[in-house]
């Protein structure tokens, strides 16, 4: 050991080389380890500010996007109520409106064998019963049927029937539970009212007395508990809207509302890394990753004190009066990022974990290059010193040794004595000089005839890829001319088909209004001077006449909107296709635009990969311009389709879920510029973006970043042709990658 000490110390004193790596692998060391330290803590200190304001934006999102169909409830279920008691206000001859309501009470509703009575016959099979188009209403045994509950079940039968079948695209079901035990509901595809046992009383479930006055004096929407549905087998909450008629409590209007899909998106959709939880201000837990099958047991009645998890327990204590929407659980080393959801008053948190940041830190560090740089510039400015004496003033002399060789002094002297590299390298460099006098003139020679040969071959290379690639790009460019030329004429030929069609519909829905506005006149007429007989009022109420006379007009109003929307379209597909002259003519860019994004609509649509690409149009105030719209057109074209390519192939590598929450955009501003010189079109995305390679050759001819067989290189060349070289504008963009793509065209006035 003593003797490698020792073999080391030589080495240290005899060799430059050792010397000079080993003092500056000391300092550069020293210098690494204090910025890396550095730069760690500056990057946690961004990386917590950061997060906190992308956590605070994502729970409010969350939030509103959650408490969309809880609110939406609450609103459907008082226009109900509010409807349901405009219409028992409704006046009405009492003695009349009696008989009229007990006729149809006893049209529609049946007394069955067992004391009950319910709006179908007993002893036939419920099959026959058509549960898309009615509600079911049952009544208890012991209810007294009075005139005025005859009103209330024949207006809840027909009120919950309509509204039910409107609103089953969101909500299972609509119902009225009243204290009289009575109960209409609709539910496609499940006669409930109908399958009910004869002992059913819907007063004593959480449904109906959560919003009597003793469990809720301030008459607002309520919300039950978390239960298993005993029907569906799914997890459902309710919200109950309650009834009071002249401050009397009837009962309560309801939605029965699946909760499935939100807890499984709160489970399985939230940040990489962090979980969702959700909870009532009671204590009950609704949704956790941890806890499913405990939940699943439970059925929905797991309260958080009786899981003995601490880390829960302090979330929720946190939870109940947060300073803002995101706190610092410092203690489990996490952040809290807490909204409630409108309706039932939950609680949502979503928990991050404090060590995604430090593992962030960790691989994004790369301010530790910089620090590595910094501490380079330092030791070398150090270094200087040091290598003066050592390495300086020895090569300055083979440095006029070199410059004599240079020029062409062949007789040149080193001291060749010293024991280092550097005696060695003045040994080698004066067998050199000796061995290059002696090849000099012939390799001088031989360079000189390579050097013209090359030159020669270079030149006409050159000449050749010149003349190729002009040839390429005049095929392509006319192969792309002829693609739009017969697009045009495509088009323009269906917009001319369409309108003879459009036309005669157009007046033909014209004379239809106008013979029904006299029939709809003389059946008043007739029925004011003959008053109708019961077989005819039956008839009438059998056909709705009128729900008829009251859509009707709407259907054809309908018909002529539909028609007016066609003949819209065929103008734009006309616009988009109308042929450029050989002069400039003044045309409406906005029109131009939107028979792009007509062509391109079908491509807009979602797919089975992504869903729709949004479309926003922020149109200023833009005068006609002179231009040849048609090439303006097909540079809108390539532009837009390029965008919607770009967004397919993201859409591969993307879940439908996370398109979702991030939803594809695509936006169109136009505006006359600050110097009223020119008009401003602007087509940006928030796709993948361009890098700085990819956007200094954008409009390159023949560049492309698209798979062979799927793009050409030429469509944004050809864009900046038309812009630049025809209309004297200018078109740019602006991209970074992640961060998506903005394309500027501005067109001189």
């Amino acid at each position: 050991m003593q003797n490698l000490w020792i073999r080391a110390i030589d080495l240290y004193r005899t060799s430059l080389t050792v010397k000079t790596l080993l003092n500056m692998s000391l300092r550069v060391a020293l210098v690494v380890v204090v910025s890396t330290t550095v730069s760690y803590f500056h990057v946690m200190h961004h990386l917590e500010s950061q997060t906190g304001q992308q956590l605070e934006h994502y729970i409010t999102e969350r939030g509103q996007r959650e408490s969309t169909l809880f609110q939406l409830a609450e609103d459907n279920l008082t226009s109900l109520r509010d409807r349901f008691l405009q219409e028992l206000d409704s006046p009405l001859d009492q003695e009349v409106a009696d008989q009229a309501i007990a006729a149809r009470f006893d049209q529609q509703f049946f007394y069955w064998n067992d004391g009950t009575t319910r709006n179908f016959p007993d002893g036939r099979s419920l099959s026959d019963f058509d549960t898309t188009r009615k509600a079911t209403s049952f009544v208890g045994q012991k209810t007294e049927i009075t005139p005025s509950l005859k009103r209330q079940l024949l207006t809840a039968q027909r009120l919950i029937t309509s509204h039910g079948m409107a609103w089953s695209n969101r909500f299972i079901n609509t119902y009225l539970n009243t204290g009289k035990d009575t109960t209409t509901i609709y539910w496609q595809g499940t006669p409930l009212a109908l399958e009910a046992k004869a002992d059913f009383k819907p007063s004593n479930d959480e449904y109906f007395y959560v919003a009597d006055p003793q469990h809720n004096p301030t008459r607002q929407p309520v919300w039950t508990g978390v239960y298993s549905d005993t029907v569906t087998k799914v997890w459902m909450v309710s919200a109950v809207v309650p009834l009071y008629i002249k401050e009397h409590f009837i009962g309560g209007f309801g939605h029965d509302i699946e909760l499935n899909n939100l807890i499984e998106q709160t489970v399985n959709n939230n940040l990489p890394g962090a979980y969702n939880i959700i909870f009532d201000r009671d204590g009950r837990l609704i949704a956790h990753p941890k806890y499913v099958e405990q939940l699943q047991q439970a059925e929905g009645q797991l309260n958080i004190d009786d899981l003995n998890d601490e880390h829960l327990q302090r979330i929720f204590q946190l939870s109940l009066s947060p300073s803002q929407n995101v706190i610092k659980n410092s203690e489990n080393r996490e952040f809290l990022a807490l909204t409630e959801l409108t309706g039932p008053n939950w609680l949502f948190v979503t928990v991050y974990p404090e060590s995604l940041l430090s593992e962030l830190a960790f691989d994004t560090i790369q301010f530790v290059l910089i620090a590595g740089f910094a501490a380079l510039l330092v030791e070398v400015s150090l270094l200087f010193f040091v290598l003066r004496n050592q390495i300086a003033f020895p090569l300055s002399y083979l440095t006029m040794a070199s410059q004599k060789l240079a020029d062409g002094d062949f007789d040149v002297s080193l001291n060749i004595n010293r024991q280092d590299e550097l005696g060695q390298l003045a040994a080698s460099f004066i067998k050199m000089t000796h061995q290059l006098q002696s090849a000099f003139h012939n390799l001088q020679q031989k360079i000189i005839e390579k050097e013209q040969a090359e030159a020669l071959i270079t030149e006409k290379n050159n000449a050749l890829e010149a003349a190729f690639g002009e040839l390429q790009t005049a095929q392509l460019q006319t192969v792309q001319s002829e693609k739009m030329a017969a697009l045009g004429n495509l088009v323009a030929g269906v917009a001319h088909e369409i309108n003879n069609p459009i036309g005669f519909l157009n007046g033909s829905i014209k004379n239809a209004e106008d013979y029904t506005q006299d029939l709809f006149e003389y059946l008043q007429v007739y029925q004011e001077q003959q008053p109708p007989t019961e077989a005819i009022q039956e008839s009438a109420e059998d056909v709705d006449l009128d729900f008829l006379l009251e859509d009707f007009p709407k259907l054809l109003k309908s018909m002529r909107g539909a028609t007016d929307r066609i003949k819209v379209i065929s103008t734009s597909l006309r616009t988009f296709s109308r042929a450029d002259m050989e002069h400039k003519v003044s045309a409406n860019l906005h029109e131009g635009l939107d028979s792009t994004l007509l062509i391109l609509k079908y491509r807009f649509k979602a797919s089975e990969h992504r869903p729709a690409i949004e479309v926003i149009q922020d149109y200023g105030d833009l005068p006609k311009l002179g231009c040849f719209s048609g090439q303006l057109n097909q540079v809108f074209m390539n532009i837009l389709a390029n965008a919607i390519d770009m967004f397919d192939e993201m859409a591969l590598q993307t879940t439908f879920e996370e398109l979702n929450t991030h939803p594809q955009k695509v936006t169109l501003q136009t505006a006359v510029a600050a110097d009223q010189t020119a008009v401003e079109v602007r087509i940006s995305d928030n796709g993948k973006g361009m890098s700085e390679a990819v956007k200094s050759r954008i409009f390159e001819n023949l560049f492309t970043t698209k798979a062979v067989g799927k793009g050409t290189g030429l469509g944004m060349a050809i864009a900046h042709k038309i812009v630049v070289e025809t209309h004297g504008g200018t078109i740019a963009v602006q991209s970074k990658p992640g961060q998506g793509s903005e394309f500027c065209i501005q067109l001189p006035l």
